[in-house]
C-alpha cells in the first residue's frame, strides 16, 4: 500500500515521543526489507482505553435509552470517540491521539474513518467500542503466547530473542497466511 495507517493501544502519554520514534524506525525499516525504495506515507494512532473522561448529552432526550451520548459522538482534535452504543450503564470513550501523519488526512476524514472501522470487526454483530486492528492485535498476541514452549521473560536482550526463536512452535502448514487467530 502507498499509505500505512497504524493504530497502537498500550502507551501511556509519557511515552508517546519514545514509541513513536523508535516504532516509526522499525517500520520503514520493515518497509525496505520488503522492497527496496518502498517508503509508504504513514499515519501513526495511539489508542487509550483507560481514563476518567465521561461524556453526557447536554439534553437527556438527544442521548441513547441509557443517557449517554449516541454512538459516533467524536470530541475533536486528538479525539475521543464513542463508536458503540452501550449495553448497559455509562458508555466508555476511547481517545485516540494522532502523533504523526503524512498523509495528511482531515480530523473529520479520520474520525470518520475509526468510527466506519468499529463496524468492521469480525467477531461482532454490533459496532465495537474500539478499532478492530487494536482487537486483532491483542488477539494474535495472545494466540502467540501459545506457540511458545517453556518460560520466557520480556526483556530486551539478544539472549532472550534467541530464546523466543528456538522456542518457537510454528503454525500449522495451511494456516499461516489467515487470521486464524479470530
Amino acid at each position: 500500500p502507498a499509505h500505512l495507517i497504524i493504530y497502537r493501544d498500550g502507551v501511556s502519554e509519557g511515552e508517546f515521543e519514545r514509541v513513536l520514534h523508535i516504532e516509526k524506525k522499525g517500520i520503514k525499516e520493515a518497509c525496505q526489507a520488503i522492497e527496496p525504495g518502498y517508503k509508504p506515507s504513514m499515519t501513526y494512532i495511539v489508542v487509550q482505553k483507560r481514563h476518567q473522561a465521561r461524556f453526557r448529552p447536554a439534553n437527556s432526550r438527544e442521548g441513547d435509552r441509557h443517557g449517554n451520548a449516541k454512538p459516533g459522538t467524536v470530541v475533536d482534535e486528538n479525539f475521543y470517540l464513542i463508536a458503540h452504543e452501550s449495553l448497559q450503564g455509562t458508555a466508555r470513550p476511547i481517545h485516540y491521539f494522532v502523533l504523526h501523519d503524512d498523509h495528511g488526512f482531515s480530523s473529520d476524514k479520520l474520525q470518520e474513518l475509526t468510527f466506519k472501522l468499529c463496524c468492521l470487526f469480525g467477531r461482532a454483530t454490533r459496532i465495537v467500542s474500539i478499532v478492530p486492528p487494536v482487537y486483532y492485535a491483542h488477539l494474535a498476541a495472545k494466540r502467540a503466547t501459545l506457540h511458545f514452549a517453556g518460560d520466557w521473560a520480556a526483556e530486551g536482550s539478544e539472549s532472550t530473542t534467541s530464546s523466543f526463536a528456538s522456542s518457537w512452535k510454528p503454525v500449522q502448514a495451511g494456516m499461516g497466511n489467515t487470521m486464524f487467530y479470530v
